[in-house]
């Protein structure tokens, strides 16, 4: 949970709180469609060997079989667990920032700067985590189908 006040009682900066609440909200999120997409993912395929096992037509199995497939796209395009992992990791730091900050810790001492240095140093961490996330996007790997033919 994140500390809202300065040892003096100041709040944080309104930016800081809900910089953090986003990604607070993102990682909650993300989290959830990783472990629901997996749910149904592990339901599915193991629901396929019992349709069979049980004599129903094996169209059952095949549907089951496309809803395989299904999940497995959309976790490539989606990527949730790496999206809970990267916004988890950023809310941790953006706390670890504002604990600093509610201590009056460096570079927090001076309390006519600690706001303007919080907000720098949240800006900062947004900034690094949306460089990353531009370097991933940009060298991940096309599937194998997607690739051009003869290049």
């Amino acid at each position: 949970m994140l500390t809202t006040t300065r040892k003096n009682g100041e709040p944080i900066p309104d930016y800081v709180r809900r910089t953090w609440d986003w990604y607070a909200r993102r990682a909650r999120a993300s989290r959830w469609a990783h472990h629901g997409l997996e749910l149904v993912n592990l339901l599915m395929a193991s629901a396929i060997p019992a349709t069979l096992a049980l004599g129903l037509p094996p169209a059952i199995a095949a549907v089951l079989g496309a809803g395989v497939v299904l999940c497995g796209g959309l976790r490539q395009i989606f990527d949730w667990h790496q999206n809970w992992i990267r916004f988890a990791q950023v809310r941790s730091e953006i706390e670890q920032q504002v604990a600093r900050f509610g201590a009056g810790l460096v570079p927090y001492a001076r309390a006519e700067a600690a706001d303007r240095a919080l907000v720098a140093s949240v800006n900062d961490i947004v900034q690094a985590d949306l460089a990353g996330w531009a370097v991933r996007t940009r060298t991940r790997p096309l599937p194998p189908e997607a690739e051009q033919p003869g290049a």
